[in-house]
């Protein structure tokens, strides 16, 4: 990926998409969303986005760095790029679709049990309460189903767009989530997961 794919892609995972810079960064991403060529009129304003919120530019530009150096690099730049891929599709189903790939690429190892894999594995990395990590691994179970009734019945999604913004948020978190963790073991993961709380049992 160019620097500037990269960016985009670090500036979708900081948010900045839907705050001081979401219209622009919006379009770009609906006229080129696999990072093509970019020609003079859809270039950024970069200077215009420091301008706009300082802090927010800063981030992205420190988590290009990160994604760079990140010995899972290609993965996490891969999955976050599908994610951002997704915000630029009019039809829900193919967001569904694009975003469940996503996390399939992060989540999931080897070639069996996947779906139990995709919600087991996102749930322990992304919460740490029980009860917590039942509300994430349903969240991902029902996306796993969804994802498979579109492909296979070819049939219209009945999800609302905030509960697609959700799986996306979700994907945006696993994506950090694994940058922060490069080369992680899921099974170790797994074989730690008995060690969350209740909530009710938090101080």
């Amino acid at each position: 990926l160019s620097d500037f794919d990269v960016m985009l892609v670090a500036m979708m995972l900081t948010d900045v998409r839907f705050t001081s810079v979401g219209r622009v960064l919006t379009d770009v991403a609906r006229f080129a969303p696999l990072g093509t060529a970019f020609g003079p009129e859809l270039a950024l304003d970069w200077e215009g986005m420091r301008a706009l919120d300082d802090s927010a530019f800063a981030d992205a530009c420190e988590l290009v760095a990160r994604l760079k150096a990140s010995p899972d690099s290609e993965g996490i730049l891969g999955a976050s790029r599908r994610v951002l891929w997704s915000t630029a599709r009019a039809n829900l189903r193919d967001r569904i679709v694009d975003l469940v790939v996503a996390l399939d690429g992060l989540l999931v190892e080897g070639r069996a049990n996947l779906g139990y894999q995709f919600r087991l594995h996102g749930a322990l990395l992304l919460a740490e309460t029980l009860d917590d990590r039942r509300d994430v691994y349903k969240e991902l179970k029902d996306a796993y189903g969804e994802r498979s009734k579109i492909l296979h019945t070819d049939t219209q999604t009945r999800w609302s767009k905030d509960r697609v913004r959700n799986l996306e948020d979700l994907a945006r978190r696993v994506c950090l989530a694994r940058l922060d963790r490069p080369k992680l073991d899921f099974e170790s993961l797994v074989l730690s997961g008995d060690r969350c709380r209740k909530k009710t049992d938090l101080p």
